[in-house]
C-alpha cells in the first residue's frame, strides 16, 4: 500500500470524511494504491498509561499500526477543535507512537513517512488553525509534511450532493497537494 487516507471525524457526513474520499478517488486516477482507513473501525481508548500497563496494546491499535507500518505515505484530514485538530485523532496517534514491549523499533508506525494535511470547517478559515499543530505533532512523530496542506471554508457550501468539491481553486489545491505526495513517495 502506498497512502493511507484517513479522517479526523467520525461524525456522520462529516466534511473532512467528504475531503479524504474525494483525495482519495483522485489518488485512484493518478495511480497511487491507496486506501481509506475509517477510524469507526477501530476501537481504541483513550490514552491511559495505566491501561496500557494492565492490559498492553490494543488489538485494534496493532491492526492500525499495521497499517501504518506497510504504508509510505499519509494523507489526514481534521476538524478544527477550537484551534487544535480533532481529540479522536490525537488518541489515535498517541496510541500508534506506543512501542510493543519487545524488539518494536520506536515510532515504526511513522518511521519514514510522507504526509499531506488538511482541514475542513463550515467556518471562513477552514479549519487552517488545526494544521499547524498536527504538523508539530507528525513532525515531533519523524514524518516529513508536504508543503502542500488545505483548509476547505465553507465546507457546508464547497462540497455538492456527490461529495465532490465544487471550487475549481479548491479542487487545485488539493489536487496538488495530492500529486506532490506523489513526488515524494517516489524520489
Amino acid at each position: 500500500m502506498t497512502v493511507l487516507f484517513i479522517s479526523g471525524s467520525t461524525r456522520k457526513n462529516s466534511y473532512n470524511t467528504k475531503l479524504v474520499k474525494f483525495a482519495y478517488n483522485y489518488s485512484l486516477k493518478i495511480a497511487l494504491n491507496s486506501k481509506i482507513v475509517n477510524l469507526n473501525d477501530f476501537e481504541i481508548p483513550i490514552y491511559n498509561g495505566d491501561y496500557e500497563n494492565e492490559n498492553g496494546i490494543p488489538q485494534d491499535v496493532k491492526k492500525l499500526k499495521q497499517l501504518f507500518i506497510s504504508c509510505k505515505a499519509l494523507y489526514i484530514s481534521t476538524p478544527e477543535y477550537n484551534g487544535f485538530f480533532s481529540p479522536l485523532l490525537k488518541n489515535t496517534l498517541d496510541w500508534l507512537s506506543r512501542p510493543e514491549p519487545g524488539d518494536e523499533i520506536s515510532l515504526s508506525a511513522f518511521k519514514n513517512k510522507f504526509a499531506s494535511i488538511s482541514a475542513a470547517s463550515i467556518g471562513k478559515f477552514g479549519g487552517i488553525r488545526a494544521l499547524p499543530h498536527l504538523r508539530l505533532l507528525l513532525n515531533n512523530l519523524g514524518v516529513t509534511i508536504s508543503h502542500y496542506n488545505i483548509a476547505i471554508p465553507f465546507a457546508d457550501k464547497n462540497f455538492n450532493q456527490k461529495g465532490e468539491l465544487k471550487d475549481e481553486n479548491l479542487k487545485n489545491a488539493l489536487f496538488n497537494s495530492i500529486n506532490h505526495l506523489k513526488i515524494l513517495i517516489n524520489e
